[in-house]
């Protein structure tokens, strides 16, 4: 059974991006210009910017070690807290993901593409957003070890991007490799 996500204000699962929750509650949506309103209005609690919102943003680029967001004005802004900036894939100037790491310490992936079902509808071309939670998941020689799990905020069928417990690879701010096991 999926329940619904419920994204006001006064929800502290939001606030406090608990992953257990998060994971396992998909926003549900009847259009996905509804599912892309409230993942951005999860964005805006979870991962603010110092100035304006997510859902106005027209594209993000990563600046040195730093997120900005750029506005269709021509205004740009950072993320309130630039740390929370751990990754990305792509380049730069045009990022196909970028990884975030929520006050909780779980990550969340914004994976764009503007082919795709909720990316060719809004002009960041966010077109999913992946959240980590943390569980017990029995891999190849390592049964039983704490390995992360990944669940689709806003997809329909609240798909897995890559099985639980897989590794996913990213090239972190100060330019090394940054794993998430």
């Amino acid at each position: 059974m999926m329940t619904t996500l419920n994204t006001s204000a006064q929800d502290p699962r939001v606030d406090q991006f608990r992953p257990a929750v998060v994971s396992e509650n998909p926003i549900q949506a009847e259009s996905i210009e509804q599912q892309l309103t409230l993942a951005n209005e999860f964005l805006d609690r979870v991962c603010p910017l110092a100035h304006g919102s997510h859902r106005d943003v027209q594209s993000y680029v990563v600046y040195y070690q730093h997120l900005l967001a750029f506005f269709h004005d021509g205004q740009q802004s950072g993320l309130r807290q630039s740390v929370q900036l751990v990754g990305l894939n792509g380049p730069k100037e045009a990022p196909s993901s970028i990884l975030l790491k929520a006050d909780s310490g779980r990550h969340i992936e914004l994976i764009f593409d503007p082919q795709g079902q909720r990316g060719a509808l809004n002009r960041a071309h966010l077109d999913d957003i992946q959240l980590e939670s943390s569980g017990s998941v029995a891999t190849s020689g390592m049964t039983g070890a704490e390995r992360a799990r990944w669940s689709s905020l806003i997809g329909p069928d609240a798909r897995v991007a890559q099985p639980d417990g897989i590794a996913r690879d990213f090239t972190g701010t100060d330019g090394d490799a940054y794993r998430v096991a």
